[in-house]
């Protein structure tokens, strides 16, 4: 049976990454020549080309190169994998997961996760917070465990990516007690009136735009802002009007530092996990996958 070079094989993966020469062997610690030499090697074993070489431009695979690629990342992502669940055997029952969190989503939302899974197992959390791109592109690679979103992970077969909506939180017009009188014949007293809202990336920003144009109304958009806390504290500054779910604002409802000015009916923040398929699945990634927050 033929034997491959997994160092050659690692070698080509990290040159098919960074798309040069020069900086794979930097990230390597190995010479340019070396790293010449090494995949010259697994081309000949192979029997063909890996890469289109044009002097003076990045390198690029050919159409077997990006077979092998292909290949090669699930392999070493195996590798990673087998490595972790290695480690984790001194420790069975104790589980570290690595969450990564959109920075829109609300703290509290986070914070419910974080319970659930605690109250599963005895577990340990490291959190990151990022944009929605860079959360796909951890969890592919299984930088995380988890994802915590606003929309569903895409599906791509190819990644083994799952997605789950573990909660629909309604949203209300909130303010400070100065817009009290906004109540009444709501929501066309909402007119002309000052708002902080959601950036216009979201999906809950068409939604609130679509109330908004159903109603013939126009607000005054004085600020957008793509962290619900920001917005939170937009609205107890008094400035403004925000629209937010009433998880987010839920003890200021409660002490009366805000108001709720109206309800927007049919407009929810939904709260989306993603997680990826693994050889052997985490155990609680695989108990929140199959539930809903308590308080959603």
């Amino acid at each position: 049976m033929r034997q491959i070079n997994y160092l050659h094989l690692f070698h080509f993966f990290v040159i098919a990454q960074e798309s040069q020469l020069a900086r794979a062997a930097k990230k390597l610690h190995v010479s340019q020549p070396t790293l010449s030499t090494q995949l010259r090697d697994l081309e000949e074993s192979l029997g063909y080309r890996l890469f289109e070489r044009k002097r003076g431009e990045t390198i690029r695979l050919t159409d077997r190169g990006k077979i092998v690629y292909s290949y090669s990342k699930e392999i070493f992502r195996l590798g990673n994998e087998m490595l972790e669940i290695a480690q984790g055997l001194t420790a069975p029952e104790s589980f570290h997961i690595r969450i990564g969190a959109l920075d829109a989503i609300p703290k509290r939302v986070v914070y419910d996760v974080v319970s659930e899974a605690r109250r599963a197992a005895d577990c340990t959390f490291t959190i990151f917070e990022d944009s929605g791109p860079a959360l796909v592109e951890g969890l592919a690679a299984h930088r995380f465990d988890l994802t915590i979103g606003n929309t569903p992970v895409p599906h791509r077969p190819d990644l083994h990516l799952h997605s789950k909506q573990i909660a629909r939180i309604p949203v209300c017009i909130c303010g400070a007690r100065r817009f009290e009188k906004l109540r009444r014949g709501f929501p066309e007293s909402l007119a002309n009136q000052p708002f902080f809202l959601p950036t216009s990336d979201g999906k809950l920003r068409s939604d609130i735009e679509n109330y908004f144009r159903i109603a013939g109304i126009r607000v005054a958009v004085l600020a957008e802002a793509q962290d619900c806390e920001l917005l939170r504290l937009a609205a107890l500054a008094g400035e403004a009007m925000v629209p937010l779910s009433r998880l987010t604002i839920d003890q200021e409802l409660k002490s009366g530092a805000l108001i709720s000015v109206g309800e927007m009916p049919d407009i929810f923040e939904e709260i989306w996990i993603g997680s990826a398929s693994r050889f052997i699945d985490h155990p609680v990634v695989n108990h929140l996958m199959g539930r809903r927050l308590q308080a959603a």
